[in-house]
C-alpha cells in the first residue's frame, strides 16, 4: 500500500481514475436489484454526487494558495421563495470550464464514440431559470423514465458511502470533479454498449450536477 500511495502521490490524476472507478463499481452494486441496473439511477446519483464534489472543490480552491483558484468567484443568491443559493466561477470551473472538469470529461467520452457533444450553455441556463422554484433540482428525464429521489437527497444520503474512495486515492479536493467525470464515463461506456440514449443520460447527469453543485452543504463533507 505505501509503493501505491508513493505512486499516486507522484501522479495524482491516476489516483482520482482509480477513484472514479471504484466509485462507480460501488454505485452499481448498491442500486443493483434482481432486475438489473436502472440507469437512469445511476446518472442521477452520479450527477448529484459530481455536483457536490465540484462545490467542494470550489470552496476548497478559494480557501487554497493557488492564485488560479482562489480569485474565482462564489456567489450567494436568495430566491423569492425563501431560498439560499451558491454560484460563480469557482464552482463553474469545476463543473464545465476546467480541463479536467465534470462536463470536459463527459465531452471528451462523447467525442471518443463520435456522438455530438451537447451546448452546456444550455444544461447552465435551465439550472439558472428553475431556480427557486419547483423544476430546480429534477432532472429532465426522457420520456417514460425517471427515479424515485432527487438528485440533492441521493448526494446526502451516499456522500458518506463512497468517500473513502476519495481519501484513498484522490484526497485533494481538486482531483474530485475529475474522479466523478471518470465515473460517469464508465456509465457512458456501459450504456453505448447497450446502445442507450447518450444524449438523454448527459442531460440528467449534468442537470443533477448543476443543481447540487449550487446547494450550501447541509451535511459533513466526508
Amino acid at each position: 500500500m505505501r509503493q501505491v500511495q508513493s505512486q499516486l502521490a507522484e501522479k495524482p490524476r491516476l489516483g482520482a481514475q482509480i477513484a472514479g472507478q471504484e466509485i462507480f463499481q460501488n454505485i452499481l452494486t448498491m442500486v443493483k436489484d434482481e432486475r438489473g441496473v436502472q440507469v437512469e439511477v445511476v446518472a442521477t446519483i452520479l450527477g448529484g454526487l459530481a455536483g457536490r464534489a465540484c462545490l467542494l472543490a470550489g470552496l476548497s480552491g478559494q480557501a487554497g494558495n493557488d492564485p488560479t483558484l482562489n480569485r474565482l468567484t462564489l456567489n450567494t443568491i436568495g430566491t423569492k421563495d425563501g431560498g439560499t443559493y451558491l454560484a460563480g466561477d469557482a464552482i463553474n470551473w469545476q463543473l464545465a470550464e476546467g480541463p479536467y472538469s465534470v462536463f470536459a470529461l463527459i465531452a471528451g467520452y462523447l467525442q471518443s464514440v463520435g456522438e455530438p457533444i451537447p451546448d452546456a450553455h444550455e444544461f447552465f441556463a435551465h439550472s439558472a431559470r428553475s431556480l427557486g422554484g419547483p423544476a430546480f433540482g429534477v432532472p429532465r428525464f426522457a420520456p417514460g423514465t425517471g427515479v424515485g429521489s432527487t438528485p440533492l437527497e441521493y448526494a446526502d444520503a451516499l456522500w458518506a458511502n463512497v468517500s473513502g474512495s476519495l481519501r484513498r486515492y484522490a484526497p485533494d479536493p481538486q482531483l474530485w470533479p475529475a474522479s466523478y467525470g471518470v465515473a460517469i464515463q464508465q456509465l457512458l461506456e456501459m450504456a453505448t454498449g447497450a446502445g442507450l440514449d447518450l444524449q438523454a443520460l448527459v442531460r440528467v447527469i449534468m442537470d443533477s450536477s448543476l443543481a447540487v453543485s449550487k446547494v450550501p452543504l447541509k451535511v459533513p463533507a466526508a
